[in-house]
């Protein structure tokens, strides 16, 4: 069972020091309201141990029983190294999922990370033959923060402005072009007219009583508005 505790070499540190002094460790309910002296006791190491908290500078550093731990046990070399006792699995899950919030969070402001993806270029025109990939590619570059805007490219430098570069008075971000574009007020408006053409044929053909179907077509509508009650995460 020790094995699969985190810092087991304590524990068997304390148990042969158990042996040693030929004690007997009994339990003790904790936070009990027991007036036995073992009961008092207990209270008594709770207390210190929790008031311990605020002065952990001034607590001595227990020494590492390395004496105890397994005959091959992980160390982590750097500032927060150590030797590691934990499950390995779950702590270099910690670990990676650490490194990538790093990554994204300083250049990527928390979108997804990029570096599972093939580095290589794509193609020229690699919707050549589908406007279904030219969405996906799209979508991936908006997702991985990657989209050239003006905000993106002036940030690496390459651009003078991060002004919209259709006309508006506005940082041309992803948000600005999806969304308040004038540029592109005419797409949005015939993708709404499309998707509301396409449900209201499939709800007719199933044919969905009245109400159902009001309730389906205003959220077909909806779907190109900037509202958080439709898109409650952005």
């Amino acid at each position: 069972r020790l094995r699969h505790m985190n810092g087991h070499s304590y524990y068997r540190w304390m148990l042969e020091l158990v042996k040693l002094k030929r004690a007997a460790v009994d339990y003790t309910p904790r936070h009990s309201a027991e007036l036995s002296i073992p009961a008092r006791l207990n209270n008594k190491a709770d207390h210190y141990a929790s008031g311990a908290q605020k002065h952990l500078s001034h607590i001595p550093a227990a020494p590492i029983p390395t004496f105890f731990m397994d005959e091959f046990t992980y160390y982590r070399e750097g500032a927060n190294g150590g030797w590691i006792e934990s499950n390995t699995r779950n702590f270099f899950d910690y670990v990676m999922t650490r490194a990538a919030v790093r990554k994204i969070g300083i250049g990527n402001r928390y979108c997804m990370s990029t570096w599972i993806h093939d580095p290589r270029p794509p193609p020229e025109y690699p919707y050549a033959r589908a406007t279904s990939a030219h969405s996906a590619l799209v979508q991936i570059y908006a997702r991985s923060g990657q989209l050239p805007t003006a905000e993106l490219v002036a940030q690496r430098s390459n651009l003078s402005s991060n002004m919209c570069r259709f006309g508006c008075a506005a940082i041309e971000t992803p948000h600005h072009i999806f969304v308040d574009c004038r540029r592109f007020d005419d797409w949005r408006a015939t993708a709404t007219q499309d998707v509301v053409r396409r449900t209201m044929h499939k709800l007719t053909e199933q044919d969905v009583d009245a109400p159902h179907k009001l309730m389906i077509t205003h959220a077909a509508k909806s779907l190109f508005s900037d509202t958080r009650s439709v898109w409650p995460l952005g």
